[in-house]
């Protein structure tokens, strides 16, 4: 939550100095156009500070020589900075009137060109629908956010019926756009924002010829359709990356996890193994299914073992994170159960033959809310007297 607190007060102060310099820049020649492209760096730097990456698909399929009605679907706030970032050209925003009231982030949206739209006086949204349309007669294309909102659940909502007034009555076409993976980013309704990635799929423009305002349902059913259809399809194919993509990420959280999993507590001196105290080298190598085993390089570090040590470890954590909750000892073989406050459960056997042992061990954790196994195998070599 930290890094989200920094990361909302930088891109504020951003803003603000940003949105001073678009009221100057608009009100020098071609001014609209000079501060549309601040704005699309003032999105790429917000981008670039959280760390979400995107992916566009389709971006072939935008008339970078004639105007059009772009129509996205509505997760977060971050949907903003992604269609200013990659959808190339120039364009209008239609925004809530609520926006324009922000001190100088207002004023710089108007600098901008962007429309002011009152959602709830049906006469000035439709005065503000034709102002829109006087753009698109002027050759600037308009984006809008059909769903009116933010869409808290990810799921695509029902469309308003404004903004297909405006193409039907400007006549250019409407391009659909599907964002998929800006909900994650930042949620509806907080401040937390979650470095990721995000899709945006931009699809054919779809003709407006032949629709009247009474037959406008039509052209809202066939707009949704593709969206929802993009959006649908692209959540599954990132459900299927998504276990390869948890456990190559996994891998690193594995790593470090291992510094500090095997914490160990004295054993009974009559119990101990046979094997040699001193530095040891240990190597663990992890069997993740349907890794690939170029990715499954070994892990190698050293401890100073001694007797009243039966279960190897890389260092003593202080706050005790995790702990053996269970150890027995069968004559030179060693099996455990440790026990983490993340809910981390790690269980293992390894049996000493004085200077090596060999041994495996089974890992339960949750990674992205699912859960995650890890098998490894573990081998052990003396080294020689620990180092003082």
């Amino acid at each position: 939550m930290i890094r989200s607190i920094i990361l909302v007060t930088i891109g504020v102060m951003i803003t603000g100095v940003l949105s001073v310099i678009a009221c100057i820049i608009g009100f020098m020649q071609n001014g609209e156009n000079r501060t549309h492209l601040l704005a699309r760096f003032w999105a790429k730097i917000m981008l670039y500070l959280s760390n979400t990456k995107v992916e566009v698909i389709g971006g072939d399929n935008v008339l970078t020589n004639d105007t059009q009605v772009f129509m996205a679907n509505h997760q977060s706030n971050f949907d903003i900075f992604i269609v200013l970032a990659f959808v190339p050209g120039q364009f209008r925003w239609i925004a809530k009137k609520e926006l324009f009231r922000i001190p100088i982030f207002g004023p710089a949206m108007r600098r901008c060109g962007y429309i002011e739209i009152d959602r709830q006086h049906h006469e000035k949204a439709l005065k503000s629908l034709d102002e829109a349309a006087q753009k698109i007669r002027e050759g600037k294309s308009v984006m809008t956010f059909p769903e009116g909102t933010r869409s808290k659940d990810g799921t695509v909502k029902a469309f308003k019926h404004g903004v297909f007034y405006l193409a039907i009555r400007s006549g250019v076409p409407i391009t659909p756009i599907t964002i998929v993976g800006s909900g994650d980013i930042m949620p509806k309704r907080s401040l937390r924002v979650n470095p990721g990635k995000v899709t945006m799929i931009i699809d054919k423009p779809i003709p407006v010829e032949g629709y009247k305002e009474e037959t406008r349902e039509a052209l809202i059913e066939k707009v949704r359709t593709v969206i929802v259809k993009n959006y649908e399809e692209q959540r599954r194919k990132t459900k299927k990356e998504t276990p390869l993509m948890l456990k190559k990420n996994l891998i690193v959280g594995f790593i470090m996890m291992v510094g500090f999993i095997f914490t160990t507590y004295p054993t009974p001196a009559a119990a101990a193994p046979n094997y040699q105290e001193g530095l040891w080298e240990i190597v663990t190598t992890m069997d993740i299914p349907g890794m690939p085993k170029a990715m499954q390089r070994p892990h190698k570090f050293t401890t100073c073992m001694t007797k009243q040590n039966a279960v190897p470890q890389q260092q003593q954590q202080k706050d005790q994170q995790c702990k053996i909750t269970d150890q027995r000892i069968k004559g030179n073989t060693v099996e455990w159960t440790i026990t983490c406050k993340d809910g981390t459960v790690s269980t293992g056997t390894i049996t000493y033959s004085k200077s090596t042992f060999k041994g495996s061990y089974k890992t339960t954790t949750r990674q992205g809310g699912r859960k995650m196994v890890i098998n490894a195998n573990m081998t052990g070599k003396y080294l020689g007297p620990c180092k003082k």
